[in-house]
């Protein structure tokens, strides 16, 4: 008889610890509006912008910091259409763009202050900007990928160029706008005043 008695006596304090915690988990769920803040703060807005957000437990990278660390493409050798692995990265607070190739030991890193560069062509430009060597190795979506970086460190000689193969298209259009967008945000100096 006891033995029933307590373990009817269980079930009925179970039965009221579960009917609280729902009585608790619906007053949690009316009150969470009330409590918010009820403008985001800038904290949150970041969060939900993502800068301090994780994605399978590692940070997002914006562009800005994945060009900075270096992208992978292919240098073609505009006189041979020979190919060669290389990677660029931009460097933002120097202006400049690095192109790094060569394998072990021989890595040449090739920089391009981006003030220095005078045009960058695609194929929708025409096939003239790029040497017949380049374009028979290439098919047409490779084409489609490709750009040519004319620069001129020196305003007195001639421009260098140098030939390049994205990934994707779409890589190869966010680097363009990224160069762009850093081009466009070097202001000329000011000259400075004359002495009167």
């Amino acid at each position: 008889g006891d033995a029933g008695k307590d373990l009817e006596h269980m079930h009925q304090l179970q039965a009221e610890v579960s009917s609280a915690n729902d009585e608790y988990a619906n007053l949690q769920t009316k009150e969470a509006p009330h409590t918010m803040a009820p403008a985001p703060t800038l904290l949150a807005q970041h969060n939900a912008n993502g800068l301090f957000a994780k994605k399978a437990g590692k940070p997002v990278e914006s562009y800005d910091q994945r060009v900075s660390r270096g992208l992978p493409c292919v240098k073609l050798v505009e006189s041979t259409g020979e190919r060669e692995e290389a990677t660029y990265r931009v460097d933002r607070e120097r202006l400049r763009f690095i192109l790094s190739f060569g394998g072990g030991e021989r890595v040449t890193d090739l920089v391009i202050p981006i003030s220095a560069i005078e045009d960058i062509y695609q194929i929708a430009d025409g096939e003239d900007c790029f040497t017949p060597e380049v374009l028979a190795v290439l098919t047409p979506e490779e084409r489609e990928r490709m750009f040519l970086i004319v620069y001129a460190e020196d305003p007195a000689a001639d421009p260098r160029s140098l030939c390049l193969l994205e990934r994707t298209q779409q890589a190869r259009d966010a680097l363009l706008d990224h160069l762009q967008l850093i081009s466009s945000e070097q202001l000329p100096e000011a000259p400075a005043p004359a002495e009167a």
